[in-house]
């Protein structure tokens, strides 16, 4: 005779027969059914979910044939039938009719409702640090992370644009410092100076420097330092062309009493140089 295995539907619902396993959902210890059962009876009931799975929910448990597969003589289906583990076919073969879904939907039935459930886990989904920093984007923290990104771009060396939670906040914090008064040309500055440091490019994000914007803004890189004070060592002298009208000027290293110097011009003239300052 066969029998239909309880809730078969509901807990071992497959696209295809003769599955690798079967579900063993934890419930089952709160189910005072099984716990009604005996040992042998509840590994019995496990076995015969197996024999299942081939068939759709449906065991056939003939003597015989049951006592082949599953490779044991001393063995009771009654617990389980009077525990309602185990219906009898004809007992629900109408509402099994009523709900029987045509093996040429199968397939489509099962698409549905493998689509519905991917639909439940997206909604499910817990957003990413970066996407609930996103949801609160100003206009203001989307032209920073825009301005920081073309500051990585054209850096030598190039600074990757990393759009993660540091470079998030810090766009955060350099919007409010907008708002508060501080112009774009400065943040552009500081963004520049930070870049330009080999030191500090490696270690500070976006929202290492929105925490010491006034210090980047007026921080020069080595370089540029290195260029000003050379400069400053230096005196710088003009003069006009008698000849052409053009104006020329040189520099020379700070020092001595040279106030003026003659030096050609393009048009081959000489043009007296005198110093400035």
């Amino acid at each position: 005779m066969k029998y239909q295995i309880k809730n078969w539907q509901q807990y071992q619902h497959y696209k295809n027969r003769r599955p690798p396993w079967v579900k063993l959902h934890r419930d089952i210890l709160d189910d005072m059914s099984f716990a009604a059962l005996d040992m042998s009876s509840r590994g019995l009931l496990m076995q015969l979910w197996i024999l299942a799975s081939e068939k759709d929910g449906t065991v056939d448990c003939d003597t015989a044939k049951l006592a082949f597969r599953l490779r044991a003589n001393d063995f009771s289906i009654k617990p389980l039938i009077e525990q309602g583990f185990l219906i009898p076919m004809h007992a629900h073969a109408s509402s099994l009719l009523a709900g029987a879904v045509p093996e040429e939907r199968r397939g489509e039935v099962e698409t549905e409702g493998e689509v519905e459930t991917e639909k439940k886990r997206e909604e499910k989904k817990v957003p990413s640090t970066v996407q609930r920093f996103e949801a609160q984007f100003s206009a203001g923290t989307n032209e920073i992370l825009a301005l920081w990104e073309d500051c990585c771009k054209e850096a030598k060396p190039q600074k990757t644009f990393m759009r993660d939670g540091k470079t998030i906040q810090g766009a955060e914090k350099l919007a409010e410092q907008l708002a508060n008064g501080v112009q774009p040309e400065q943040i552009q500055q500081a963004m520049q100076n930070l870049l330009a440091d080999d030191e500090a490019r490696e270690m500070y994000s976006l929202d290492g420097l929105a925490n010491n914007l006034s210090t980047w803004i007026d921080k020069l890189p080595e370089a540029q330092k290195a260029q000003k004070r050379r400069q400053s060592n230096r005196w710088t002298f003009i003069g006009v062309c008698s000849s052409c009208g053009k104006s020329k000027s040189a520099t020379r290293p700070a020092g001595g009493s040279v106030s003026e110097f003659n030096d050609r011009c393009e048009c081959g003239k000489y043009v007296t140089l005198r110093k400035v300052g």
